[in-house]
């Protein structure tokens, strides 16, 4: 994870005005006579687009050691840097990821695996920020699969993790009730409860033909409530039904 840490360090150092998460940055491009977007000496260079890096947790399995290995830990956290600036702006973003990272290196035990890393660097947020980043950690982390259920097996292998896209119960856009029976004409009622720390924006799927899907807050704030009723059930079939709500963040990662 060392080669990660020190390409973060020179990736943020020469963060210039403009940029973005989704430009192309190679790591020692000048070695080669490459412009600063070349493909540089890393297995691919750092964006936060998967099409430009498609990096996660399980290509440590088969990456050189430890260059290789180093430059996931790196992907993962110039994503954590993007996701702090959507959030916070340019200035303060770029803070908070720093000290996100210096304070996680300071949390985390000696010889560190990947989860130890993450999980440093949520206790870094909780120490500094109360928390109030946390979610947002997650999700950075578990778009390159070390999300919830990651685990990073035995102590200095890099073969025998496993990683995993999932946020914790916490982290997600919760229903109540999960389920639901519901004779016709009544509407059916659901408390959808934002726990991810964005705005979201709502939107239902699956529901029978002919019904309608209203919310009573859209977007949804964090940490707040909205009501989806199904009207016009008269119109349904007899039928189980899975409808799928899905909230978006509308933040570009």
């Amino acid at each position: 994870m060392g080669e990660g840490w020190s390409d973060f360090y020179a990736l943020m150092m020469t963060m210039e005005p403009g940029d973005m998460g989704t430009d192309s940055r190679g790591i020692g491009t000048y070695l080669f006579g490459q412009p600063a977007n070349g493909p540089g000496i890393r297995p691919t260079p750092y964006s936060t687009l998967m099409s430009i890096n498609p990096s996660t947790y399980n290509t440590i399995k088969t990456a050189a050691v430890p260059h290789g290995v180093g430059y996931v830990w790196a992907t993962m956290i110039w994503d954590l840097t993007w996701a702090m600036i959507d959030d916070h702006g340019t200035g303060a973003g770029y803070d908070v990821a720093m000290n996100l990272v210096n304070d996680g290196m300071r949390l985390q035990p000696c010889s560190p695996g990947f989860v130890d890393g993450r999980n440093a660097i949520l206790a870094a947020d909780l120490a500094m920020y109360g928390g109030a980043n946390r979610c947002r950690i997650w999700e950075v982390f578990a778009r390159r699969g070390l999300g919830f259920s990651a685990n990073q097996g035995s102590s200095g292998s890099v073969a025998d993790g496993t990683e995993a896209f999932d946020l914790p119960p916490s982290c997600v856009l919760d229903a109540m009730p999960a389920t639901a029976t519901i004779c016709a004409p009544v509407i059916a009622v659901y408390t959808m409860i934002n726990n991810t720390g964005d705005p979201l924006t709502l939107s239902a799927t699956g529901n029978p033909a002919g019904t309608t899907v209203n919310f009573s807050v859209n977007p949804l704030p964090t940490a707040s409530n909205s009501i989806m009723t199904i009207g016009n059930t008269g119109a349904a079939a007899p039928g189980t039904y899975t409808i799928v709500v899905t909230g978006v963040n509308g933040l570009t990662r």
